[in-house]
């Protein structure tokens, strides 16, 4: 993990002169900034120690003369760029010339100054980019992998003293939506969820799959699994009691179309790729799903054939095209829907 190595290069006590923190994981470039900020700069002289740009607004004459100004009282002064035009694939923003002259600048960096550069994405092929990752300190904070994003967890719950299971764990993580590729949650996310189960649960001290449903933002996916749940125990009551309460919450109908429409293309690839004799684990790397997702499909996909779940694909495909042309109701839509999954 990228942080145990950067909290490793902090603990060596020797602080680069330029650094750059990039990566998909926002929370921890924010963290890795901070957590160097706190190391450098004294509280009682911050506002002459530091000095913060942010993307559109950078002005390279003050930059310069940041990088430029002695610390008071201490070894080090910070100037920190947040978001730069000219490291990232924007084609508008500072000129080359300009960035020949960041270039100079980063060439000739005082001892008493550090210089840090966040940026979520940037262009490897820019010389700028090439030279801050040559010449100092790079950092590539990308979002965390189940194992990781489970230990931080239960790292944040023991540091309060709250217990929790790892099947509760695992459900909690599950309903976050933060792992595979088509993820909307981040670590800022999972932060406030784990943050709000914590308060709510310090008395008793233990955290139960009950809290998690009764405190957390639902993920609109886990509810979809409901209604699966219900289809695969051919419970047409609870599968509509269930497709009511996405409604009632304000989902769309045709979101929840597509929604279902979709899971059943991932339960139709899980069967697929489970006859080759790959793992739900493989599997879910594969087609960019969670590894809870790509389980329960699995699970779900033994109760089907191939052809079966075409079929309902394509039911739920002749089901959202009528609703749009206005030929039947969506609530009707979505009771048809559930008889035909149910039958």
């Amino acid at each position: 993990m990228i942080w145990k190595e950067f909290k490793k290069h902090l603990q060596q006590d020797n602080i680069a002169s330029l650094y750059l923190f990039t990566g998909g994981e926002k929370y921890l470039i924010d963290l890795a900034y901070k957590t160097l900020e706190k190391k450098l700069i004294d509280p009682n002289f911050k506002a002459l120690n530091l000095t913060i740009f942010h993307d559109k607004d950078f002005d390279l004459a003050k930059f310069q003369d940041a990088v430029e100004t002695l610390p008071f009282m201490a070894e080090k002064r910070l100037v920190v760029v947040k978001d730069p035009l000219f490291l990232g694939t924007q084609k508008k923003g500072t000129s080359k010339e300009e960035e020949e002259r960041v270039l100079e600048v980063i060439h000739n960096l005082p001892p008493a100054v550090c210089v840090i550069f966040l940026s979520s994405k940037v262009d490897a092929r820019k010389k700028l980019v090439k030279t801050i990752k040559k010449q100092g300190e790079y950092f590539q904070f990308d979002p965390l992998q189940e194992s990781e994003l489970l230990r931080w967890i239960k790292g944040k719950m023991n540091k309060e003293k709250i217990e929790v299971e790892k099947s509760t764990l695992n459900y909690f993580v599950a309903n976050m939506d933060y792992l595979g590729r088509n993820r909307t949650k981040t670590l800022f996310d999972v932060e406030n969820e784990v943050n709000k189960l914590i308060h709510y649960t310090r008395n008793r001290g233990r955290v139960t799959q009950k809290d998690i449903d009764l405190i957390t933002s639902k993920s609109f996916e886990n509810d979809i699994f409901k209604v699966m749940d219900a289809v695969e125990k051919k419970n047409k009551r609870e599968a509509l009691k269930q497709m009511e309460e996405l409604i009632y919450q304000g989902e769309p109908v045709l979101k929840i179309l597509a929604t279902l429409s979709n899971q059943m293309k991932n339960v139709l690839k899980v069967k697929e790729l489970s006859g080759k004799g790959y793992t739900s684990k493989v599997i879910a790397k594969r087609i960019g799903i969670h590894p809870f997702v790509a389980t329960k499909s699995l699970k779900q996909s033994r109760n089907y054939s191939g052809k079966q779940l075409i079929g309902f694909i394509n039911y739920i495909t002749d089901i959202d095209a009528k609703i749009k042309s206005g030929q039947i109701e969506d609530l009707l839509g979505i009771e048809l829907i559930v008889m035909d999954l149910c039958k």
